[in-house]
Formats: C-alpha cells, structure tokens, sequence
C-alpha cells in the first residue's frame, strides 16, 4: 500500500495556510501532516490547531 503525501508545493488554499502554521513551529512540515493532508484536509487542521502557536 503506498502512501499519498500532499507536499508543500504542491499545497493551495486551507492546506497552504496550516502548512504555513506548522512549519513556524516545526521549521518544516513533518510528513505526518503530509499524509493527513492527502486523506482528509479538514483532519489536518483539527491535527494542526493542537499545534498553532496562537493558540
């Protein structure tokens, strides 16, 4: 079974933004939220609030 990752370039609207947030806290977009973002792009932001800065 392959997994699908959905990369930081190839991220646009709400995907981009979260990934933009995560990536402030990580220096990067862990692959994790790649493979979330690939299934389910509402998932990755219930996921990526847990981890906003913000917050």
């Amino acid at each position: 079974m392959e997994c699908k990752l959905l990369h930081e370039e190839d991220a646009s609207g709400d995907a981009r933004k979260l990934y933009d947030e995560i990536s402030a806290v990580y220096g990067m977009v862990p692959n994790f939220f790649k493979a979330q973002a690939a299934i389910d792009t509402s998932g990755l932001a219930r996921t990526g609030n847990g981890h906003n800065t913000q917050c």
